[in-house]
């Protein structure tokens, strides 16, 4: 399976040795800061994971796909594939830039929500979100008085 027109990168990434075989990275162009805040979101769920006890290695690989369209082509490499099953995220980087303007907190918010689904198995919008302003209160809290903010927007108190 693959995603046409998108490569594969981790070198633009700091992944944690943790999760460096449990997560793929395919990006279009970002701004450093889109960059550097992924970078932060995945060493705060990798400070989560080893308070909570869990173990990376012991889940599927998800991929971490950017994008800066609306459409995605998802193909098949070989014929001989009659079916797949992949565990995607993706991040509307179009969307992003045109609703939060890189707000450093929003961005760690967004990152951090769609990890946290996964990782966490969390469906609940609430609930997840949550998580987040957890994990952002006891590992990033310069950031906190914004999440808090933003749980508020989201009617979390």
């Amino acid at each position: 399976m693959y995603l046409r027109n998108f490569e594969q990168h981790k070198n633009r990434f700091m992944v944690p040795p943790s999760l460096c075989d449990r997560i793929e990275i395919g990006t279009c162009h970002l701004h450093q800061k889109e960059v550097s805040t992924f970078n932060m979101a995945l060493g705060i769920l990798d400070r989560q994971f080893k308070k909570d006890g869990i173990y990376p290695s012991k889940l599927p690989t998800i991929r971490c796909q950017f994008i800066d369209v609306d459409f995605v082509d998802i193909g098949f490499e070989m014929d001989s594939v009659f079916g797949t099953l992949f565990l995607l995220i993706f991040y509307r980087m179009n969307r992003i830039r045109e609703y939060i303007d890189l707000n450093p907190c929003y961005l760690l918010w967004v990152y951090l929500e769609e990890l946290c689904h996964y990782y966490y198995n969390i469906s609940d919008e609430i609930l997840v979100k949550v998580k987040v302003l957890t994990m952002i209160q006891e590992f990033q809290p310069d950031h906190y008085p914004n999440a808090l903010y933003i749980a508020k927007e989201y009617g979390i108190n």
